[in-house]
C-alpha cells in the first residue's frame, strides 16, 4: 500500500472570490492545479488542504498525481491532482468555480456620454428640421447594451476579419500540450481499465 503525502496548500487571497478570479482556471470537476507546489511523482497519492492568506481553509481534498503543469504565459505551475475524494466544502468550492467559469462575462463598459448628449437626450434622437441650404446631420443609430444582446442569444457576426493573436503560436502551442497531455491521460486510463 502506499502512502500518502499530506500538503498544505496556503494561496495569497483574502476570499474565495478572489481565488476563483485569480486561479479558477487550474479547478475542474475532476482535478485541480496546485499552484506552486513542487513537482511530485506521477502516481504519487496526496491528501491536501487548501487555504486562503487567513488561515480559512477551503477544502480538504485527496488525489493522485497525474502530471506537473510548468508556469506559462503568466500563469504558475504546479502539481496536477486527479481528485479521488474531497469534503463538502470542497464539493461547494468546486461547484462555485465552475459556475464562475460557466457564467458569461461582464459587459464591456460603455464610454461615457458627451455632456452635450446627455443633457438633451430627446434632441440627440430626434433632428431638427434642416434649412433648405443646409444638409440634415445623420442620425447615429441607438446604441445597443451588450448584456441585452447577450441574453438575448442573438450575435452578429463582424464583417471585418480578425487579425491573428501577437502571442499565436504560443496559444497553438498551448492547445497542442493539452492535446498531448490528454492523449496521455487516455492512455494511461486505458492502461488501467485494462
Amino acid at each position: 500500500m502506499t502512502d500518502t503525502l499530506s500538503l498544505r496548500v496556503v494561496r495569497p487571497y483574502a476570499t474565495e472570490e478572489e481565488l476563483i478570479a485569480a486561479e479558477g482556471w487550474a479547478i475542474d470537476k475532476k482535478a485541480m492545479v496546485l499552484v506552486e507546489q513542487p513537482k511530485l511523482a506521477s502516481g504519487t497519492m496526496v491528501r491536501f488542504e487548501l487555504l486562503l492568506e487567513g488561515g480559512q481553509r477551503v477544502m480538504v481534498a485527496e488525489g493522485k498525481v497525474t502530471s506537473y503543469t510548468k508556469p506559462k504565459g503568466g500563469r504558475p505551475g504546479g502539481v496536477k491532482v486527479r481528485f479521488k475524494r474531497f469534503n463538502a466544502a470542497g464539493k461547494a468550492f468546486i461547484e462555485r468555480v465552475e459556475a464562475a467559469k460557466a457564467a458569461p462575462p461582464p459587459p464591456a463598459e460603455q464610454p461615457p456620454q458627451e455632456p452635450e448628449a446627455a443633457a438633451q437626450p430627446e434632441a440627440a434622437a430626434q433632428p431638427e428640421a434642416a434649412e433648405p441650404d443646409e444638409p440634415a446631420a445623420p442620425v447615429a443609430p441607438p446604441k445597443v447594451e451588450a448584456a441585452a444582446v447577450e441574453r438575448s442569444g442573438i450575435r452578429h457576426r463582424s464583417r471585418a476579419p480578425v487579425p491573428p493573436p501577437e502571442n499565436r503560436e504560443e496559444l497553438l502551442e498551448r492547445l497542442r500540450e493539452r492535446a498531448r497531455l490528454n492523449k496521455a491521460r487516455e492512455a494511461e486510463e486505458r492502461e488501467r481499465s485494462a
